[in-house]
């Protein structure tokens, strides 16, 4: 858990990647003191969250990883879009561009095929990744 203040007002609490605005009251203040106090990094690790931006290929995209892949891991996989501007989310909908399928991928390929959506295996990923999207006509 880290703690961001950036306003006097308001504490912010980051929880496994997510973010609770809370008021700052009183009770959240001691809080904050006593754990800056016992030592707890408030301000988080700067280069965890960074993402090296290679370009904007992805920009207005949304991936969903699913199955084991053998290159890297999808945390890698997500890196890699997300350095090209796009967006990974965790469930396949009609607005998701493309699905990226390794070994073992479960409902989200049934999901995928049921909606139509674009599935890449990894090979075709890579490819995606080297020459960015076909051009929208």
């Amino acid at each position: 858990m880290s703690v961001l203040l950036r306003q006097p007002e308001r504490v912010d609490v980051a929880v496994h990647g997510g973010r609770v605005d809370a008021p700052a009251s009183d009770r959240n203040r001691r809080l904050v003191a006593r754990l800056r106090e016992a030592g707890v990094n408030l301000a988080g690790d700067p280069s965890a969250s960074a993402v090296e931006t290679i370009d904007d290929s992805f920009a207005d995209l949304t991936f969903v990883l699913t199955g084991s892949l053998e290159r890297r891991t999808r945390d890698e996989a997500a890196a890699e879009i997300a350095a090209r501007g796009g967006k990974v989310t965790g469930s396949v909908s009609k607005k998701t561009s493309y699905v990226v399928v390794g070994e073992s991928p479960g409902s989200k390929l049934t999901k995928a095929e049921q909606l139509g959506v674009s599935i890449l295996d990894e090979d075709a990923f890579d490819a995606l990744l080297a020459s960015g999207p076909p051009a929208a006509s």
